[in-house]
């Protein structure tokens, strides 16, 4: 049993009442981007995980979060949902978030056919940051080509505030299980794979099923 599910156990202790288990379940987030991999984590501040690692904390002092992630589904029918994560820049020290985000429109090659890797930490109630959380694999996913989009808003006080977010498209590990000799192609499936790859119209599936059954001889 690994250390996440020791501690689980243990928070859980002999409580049969789901109003005595005072337990909060994160996920972290790593982003195996060629060269610059990124670790990201649902929380404040950056925390220290068993395994050696440190992950960016990526929720706002007012609760919000700008690490915008999707429900994960069940994929055992073989089925390969398309999920959508998204991250807006913030100014760092020697970068503003308009100079980070013209930088990574120049890397997009780092991110296409990537892991993603989503973990589990948990932690009490009123529990800070310990310095070697227990973590605990959840899913991997395939990430495909960004896409970069920029928003322009104001505060109360009519102050105009540019924000850029990135925006990676991903599928789970039963992408491309279809992909063999003697597959069965459709238009539908054709557009939406070809939307992952960042094509905005793939034509090429749209007239197949009007030439199936039909014999043709060559001139």
């Amino acid at each position: 049993m690994s250390d996440f599910y020791a501690v689980l156990d243990d928070y859980l202790g002999a409580d049969d009442s789901l109003e005595d288990i005072r337990v909060t379940v994160r996920r972290c987030w790593f982003y195996d981007f060629i060269g610059y991999p990124l670790n990201l984590w649902q929380g404040q501040g950056k925390l220290y995980t068993a395994d050696g690692r440190e992950w960016l904390g990526t929720m706002t002092g007012d609760g919000g979060d700008l690490h915008k992630t999707p429900a994960i589904q069940d994929g055992r029918d073989g089925s390969s949902a398309t999920y959508q994560t998204s991250l807006v820049l913030v100014d760092i020290p020697g970068q503003t978030s308009l100079q980070a985000y013209e930088a990574l429109k120049g890397e997009q090659w780092r991110v296409n056919g990537q892991k993603l890797t989503c973990y589990f930490v948990l932690f009490g109630v009123n529990e800070g940051l310990r310095p070697a959380t227990p973590i605990a694999f959840f899913k991997e996913l395939v990430m495909f080509s960004p896409k970069f989009s920029e928003k322009i808003t104001s505060d109360d006080s009519g102050k105009i505030i540019k924000s850029y977010t990135i925006t990676v498209t991903c599928k789970d590990g039963n992408f491309g299980r279809s992909n063999i000799p003697g597959l069965t192609y459709s238009d539908t499936v054709q557009k939406a794979y070809a939307k992952t790859l960042g094509v905005p119209l793939d034509r090429g599936c749209e007239y197949l099923a009007a030439l199936a059954n039909r014999t043709y001889q060559p001139p």
